[in-house]
């Protein structure tokens, strides 16, 4: 009996020394939660980005929904998948929407961030007049919404009625507009990845200013336009009076977190407030499967190894111009010892060499692993950006659209991979790219030195990810000590325009004072001196 209770005794003992150990070290246990996941605009690409933080979220028993334009390819049993049926049909693909060479070609690239806030007002309008949509809003109910930043804002509107907190999860170095979120201001220094200007010193003027007034020109174009047409539609769907649905850049400005998926490694070194983290490297994680025996077969037929080539979701080569496709493939004959492994989505119309594998589906993360690849023929697209990095695999770079410019020029100029333009790509650049490539070890090493930084942290990106997730949900009274006071002060107070416009006043009337008082100190002077000289005169007289 003894016997029995001491075991029983030492069990519970070890049971609860345990849970205090896990307490300690991971914080106060988290309630299961309803997540919802918010990335209506987007491209399949978007998905990728959030998919191990939706799948880890529900491992840990969470309740998650994701919505978007498009079905999971692989759907998770665990995950709600949803995608509404009207804004499906509607979106299509994003070729659908643009062609994002032509948008590079015609040198239409700022103004194509100007024009997504429209597919943002289409879709928050095509969901709310959806009887099906709004079904699903008033039988759900959501304790944390998870909102992709790129143009997603008609989500303000359901973390309102569900009185819900929010991520803003960026797949991306920080853009214009994120410095609603209480960015510092370091434009001077760091450019945005939209223009790609260069760093620090090197930045001229000209460049400064544009950058300077990025944010500013964000600000007016959201608040003044963009937000008040996502409020109307949303009181209209929602059916709220002007007095019951606050601003959205009210709304914003309550957000409790922001991730970016960048990495200083990948970025410039930048000084983000306590609620925004960096989670680059969530896909990449480490972990790969064995390749199919196709693959395999296909990589052990060449005698020096492979190289991957990919161009993303959305651009895809078949849209490039028939002489740049031209220029591309020829290149690739003249290595007849390298294996290309190449995904594209839509099939090539062009005689391929025999060492050129097309597939149209391509476990990327394991081919990157491979011991053989020797590089990655890319759009520089953030997600297989980082897997690269993962997997220290130097880069060949084709930036097309968004950031591309940005993650492809921070490869380069770390000598991790070389930068092509591919308006202009001929057949002889593209040769000499990949024979520097596979001759000159300083992209592998430097590429290799990259990769450790990136992978040195003290928890993997995903366990970071995770436990700010559930930071934000463990404590209600968060944005108290994680928000930037700057949040709530308009963007001339934030730079100190006032300040320095004063100080400038000050520097001019100072001296126009100082001058006016020796002015009129030597006029009175002048004054005195002659009343005296009058009166010695008068006195002489007498």
């Amino acid at each position: 009996m003894f016997l029995c209770n001491f075991k029983t005794n030492s069990l519970l003992f070890a049971v609860t020394a345990t849970s205090v150990l896990l307490i300690t070290f991971m914080g106060r246990p988290v309630s299961t939660a309803n997540i919802l996941f918010y990335g209506i605009v987007g491209s399949y690409s978007q998905r990728i980005s959030t998919w191990p933080l939706i799948e880890a979220l529900a491992d840990k028993g969470h309740n998650v929904t994701y919505i978007s334009s498009y079905d999971a390819k692989d759907p998770n049993p665990k995950i709600y998948d949803y995608a509404p049926k009207k804004w499906k049909e509607a979106m299509g693909s994003w070729e659908d929407q643009m062609s994002f060479f032509e948008v590079r070609k015609n040198k239409q690239m700022i103004s194509m961030w100007f024009d997504i806030p429209s597919l943002g007002l289409l879709a928050c309008d095509s969901l709310y007049s959806d009887p099906e949509f709004m079904n699903w809003v008033n039988s759900s109910s959501f304790d944390l919404i998870v909102v992709d930043a790129l143009m997603n804002e008609c989500a303000y509107g359901l973390v309102h009625m569900y009185k819900s907190k929010t991520i803003i999860f960026a797949t991306s170095t920080p853009m214009g507009w994120y410095y609603a979120f209480g960015f510092p201001d370091e434009t001077a220094s760091i450019t945005e990845c939209m223009f790609d200007f260069p760093a620090g010193k090197d930045m001229s003027f000209v460049q400064r200013f544009i950058n300077g007034m990025s944010p500013i020109v964000w600000q007016i174009f959201r608040e003044y336009w963009y937000f008040p047409k996502l409020e109307e539609i949303t009181r209209n769907g929602l059916g709220l009076s002007k007095e019951e649905l606050p601003s959205f850049s009210e709304i914003e400005r309550s957000a409790n977190l922001v991730m970016l998926t960048s990495h200083y490694s990948l970025d410039y070194a930048r000084s983000l407030p306590p609620n925004v983290i960096n989670v680059g490297g969530i896909t990449a994680l480490g972990k790969t499967k064995p390749l199919s025996k196709n693959f395999e077969d296909f990589i052990n037929k060449g005698k020096e190894g492979f190289i991957y080539i990919s161009f993303g979701t959305v651009a895809e080569f078949v849209n490039f111009d028939k002489s740049i496709q031209e220029e591309f493939i020829k290149s690739l004959w003249s290595f007849p010892n390298i294996q290309f492994i190449w995904k594209s989505t839509f099939d090539v119309d062009a005689e391929l060499p025999n060492h050129v594998l097309m597939t149209k589906w391509a476990p990327q993360q394991s081919l990157l692993a491979h011991p053989k690849i020797r590089a990655f023929i890319t759009h520089s697209g953030m997600g297989s950006t980082v897997e690269a990095l993962q997997y220290a695999v130097p880069l060949i770079s084709f930036p097309v659209l968004a950031e591309q410019d940005f993650n492809a020029h921070q490869v380069a100029s770390r000598n991790a991979g070389i930068m092509l333009e591919i308006l202009t790509l001929k057949q002889e650049e593209l040769e000499h790219a990949i024979s520097e490539i596979l001759g000159n070890e300083k992209y592998r090493n430097a590429m290799k030195q990259l990769s450790s930084i990136f992978k040195d942290r003290p928890v993997s990106a995903l366990e970071n990810a995770v436990w700010w997730t559930e930071y934000i949900l463990r404590h209600p009274d968060s944005n108290e000590f994680l928000r930037s006071p700057s949040i709530q002060q308009s963007w001339w107070v934030k730079r100190q325009v006032d300040v320095w416009l004063f100080a400038v006043v000050l520097l001019i009337l100072l001296p126009s004072l100082l001058v006016y008082i020796i002015y009129k100190a030597c006029k009175i002077c002048i004054y005195l001196i002659g009343s005296i000289t009058r009166v010695d005169k008068k006195n002489k007289l007498l």
